[in-house]
């Protein structure tokens, strides 16, 4: 019994073997090496097409990447504020040429800003440009500011302002002292360095061509150091009811508390034109000048046909402030003043009234 299975099983393992097609190759190779390679994996996939497809990471992009469009050297759009690209460093800047910037502005390649300028070309006028700020100014020192009011250079504002002290005024041609924040020519208290033997105007601050000390009294003054004696006074004519500024005279100052009985004869209190203030002895204001004054004084002749008149040939020009008379005991034609009491007149003289003409009515210092 055992004995016929055994040839049953020995039966179907021959048949078996039969249904195997051995594979036949090319050049007949036919080894039990290649067999079994070739019956390992199916049909014609090798272990690289394997280990592709067991691959499960990510995908390979390089190539991708590779493909990408060339933004340049700034990588992006450059928009506002930095709408520049620099190709230096590949930033984005404002800018990295004037015409990045607007039309009053210029471009600091430096630092690729757009500022007010670089340079003094790039300010308008006579302003200068702080190169610290790069902003025009009108100022960077002294010599930028001409003017005798606004003589120096304000640091905290580039701007001009007023002086403080002479060397602010070193550079202001004629007027390198400092009066009051102005450079000028001269002050009365230095008028002996910037004027010479001259005065200083204490109105215009102006060396005047009146040596100091030569003038009398009222003869024309500008200055107290004009005179003298006294002080330089500023005068005017009120007759007729009218005033009017004549300029300015040396008066003669009170002594032992009083004036001279003739001409000066009247104290009053006046600011004088270098602004000292103090008693002074006048002449009548109200009905005569200083010109019409020293016509007298001096016995200026006058046309007879004047006689009894205001006239031109006495007294200051185009102001009816001296009268022609006969004064002498000569009965020559001189000029006189206008008077209300003896004291307007010369002790010689008496203050007369008219009795024909225009003037009548009125007096005038006549010789006894």
């Amino acid at each position: 019994m055992r004995r016929i299975e055994l040839g049953l099983v020995v039966c179907v393992a021959l048949v078996c073997s039969g249904c195997i097609e051995t594979p036949t190759y090319v050049g007949g190779d036919t080894s039990s090496k290649d067999m079994a390679q070739d019956a390992h994996m199916p049909g014609d996939m090798d272990t690289t097409e394997a280990s592709d497809l067991a691959d499960t990471g990510n995908p390979d992009t390089s190539d991708m990447q590779d493909a990408a469009p060339d933004l340049g050297p700034c990588a992006q759009t450059c928009v506002d504020p930095t709408p520049a690209c620099d190709t230096d460093s590949g930033a984005c800047v404002a800018c990295i040429g004037d015409s990045d910037c607007g039309d009053e502005l210029v471009c600091d390649t430096s630092s690729h800003e757009c500022v007010s300028c670089l340079n003094d070309e790039q300010c308008e006028g006579d302003m200068r440009c702080d190169t610290a700020s790069n902003t025009c100014v009108t100022c960077l020192e002294n010599m930028d500011c001409s003017t005798p009011e606004l003589s120096t250079c304000d640091a905290s504002s580039n701007t001009c302002a007023a002086c403080s002290s002479d060397e602010d005024c070193a550079h202001i041609e004629g007027k390198n002292t400092c009066n009051d924040g102005t450079c000028v020519e001269c002050t009365p208290d230095n008028e002996s360095e910037t004027c010479d033997i001259f005065s200083c105007d204490p109105v215009t601050f102006t060396c005047t061509d009146i040596e100091r000390g030569t003038v009398d009294d009222c003869e024309p003054c500008k200055s107290d150091s004009d005179c003298l004696s006294g002080g330089c006074v500023e005068m005017s004519y009120k007759s007729g009811g009218n005033e009017v500024s004549v300029g300015s005279f040396c008066q003669p100052p009170v002594v032992d508390n009083s004036c001279p009985s003739h001409v000066y004869s009247t104290p009053r209190e006046v600011t004088t034109r270098s602004g000292n203030t103090a008693i002074f002895c006048h002449i009548n204001e109200v009905v005569t000048t200083c010109g019409a004054t020293l016509s007298s004084l001096d016995n200026v002749a006058c046309d007879q046909s004047d006689l009894n008149r205001f006239s031109a040939d006495c007294g200051l020009d185009g102001v009816n402030d001296g009268v022609c008379v006969e004064k002498d005991v000569l009965k020559n034609s001189l000029c006189s003043v206008v008077c209300e009491v003896d004291a307007d007149c010369r002790s010689s003289e008496e203050c007369k009234a008219f009795t024909a003409g225009e003037l009548t009515g009125r007096k005038a210092c006549i010789q006894d």
